[in-house]
């Protein structure tokens, strides 16, 4: 009986392994997986194999389906990343002890007074400690703002890219966008973003003196004018993702025309089939004159 593909054997052991699509090499970084099954029996090599071939195919699926970076996702970036600032500034601020929190700790503080050893600088200093840290919460939060927006701006020369590699990931995952590490362009799309958080510190700094009116000075600090919509969610339908973007209707396509689309696309699964899955389909720009949404890979 032949060996299953995927199955391959080293010496006595068996392993795993899987060849990786030659338009994904690049992506993720290696022509193929291999993993050690543990084992020197064939039996036991197949039952522990499928686990591991279906992780891999189910990461292959997930690159398959992402997208490079667009002018609309750089020009989206750095509002999306503003934007969440005043929401998690509002709470800070919220969660910060109010004077008459501090008053009541102070009150506390004294009533229990009697219980303190005076001689013991250890003993005063824990008692004190709490009020201490309440009554300076706000300049401590100053303090750790104003140095974040300082190494952002040695950030934004040096070109490190560490305090904001989490939102590029984070926006990266959202939208299903390809940005390898180390890639022009994240280099760019982490330029925008710490110029997007340097402009939203100073929008805590005008709170802080009770200003709550300012705007971004930084152009590229603006809502986008387009929307970028996440990508079609597992198991999510072809038309389903059509009627999506129809009652988004970013660019304001009339109903007439959406309708004619709606049409095309039921021709499209007649001839490709209503289960043909949306990470299978390419956008091509035109096919006999006339505008088509997709071919198949």
């Amino acid at each position: 009986m032949a060996r299953i593909s995927y199955l391959t054997r080293r010496g006595s052991s068996y392993y795993a392994r899987l060849r990786v699509p030659a338009e994904l090499v690049a992506i993720v970084g290696r022509s193929e997986f291999t993993k050690a099954l543990g084992t020197k029996d064939e039996n036991e090599a197949k039952r522990r194999l499928w686990p591991v071939i279906e992780r891999w195919r189910a990461q292959l699926d997930d690159v398959s389906r992402r997208r490079t970076l667009s002018e609309d996702d750089r020009a989206a970036a750095p509002w999306s990343h503003y934007e969440g600032t005043p929401d998690r500034d509002d709470a800070s601020r919220a969660a910060r002890p109010t004077q008459t929190d501090i008053d009541a700790a102070t009150r506390s503080l004294f009533a229990n007074a009697g219980t303190i050893d005076a001689s013991d600088p250890l003993a005063m200093l824990d008692a004190t400690i709490e009020v201490m840290a309440m009554q300076s919460a706000g300049a401590l939060d100053a303090a750790r703002r104003q140095a974040k927006a300082a190494d952002l701006r040695k950030h934004l020369v040096s070109g490190e890219l560490a305090l904001v590699r989490h939102e590029i990931d984070e926006f990266a995952r959202k939208h299903d966008l390809i940005i390898p590490r180390g890639s022009p362009e994240e280099a760019e799309l982490g330029r925008r973003m710490i110029r997007a958080e340097i402009e939203a510190l100073e929008r805590t700094f005008e709170r802080d003196r009770g200003d709550y009116g300012g705007t971004p000075r930084d152009p590229i600090v603006k809502p986008a004018t387009t929307q970028v919509r996440e990508r079609a969610k597992p198991g999510e339908t072809i038309p389903e993702l059509f009627e999506a973007y129809a009652r988004d209707n970013p660019k304001g396509i009339a109903a007439d025309t959406l309708n004619q689309a709606r049409r095309d696309i039921g021709t499209f699964l007649d001839l490709h089939g209503r289960t043909l899955p949306v990470r299978r389909i390419d956008a091509r720009p035109f096919v006999n004159g006339r505008r088509f949404f997709a071919s198949i890979r």
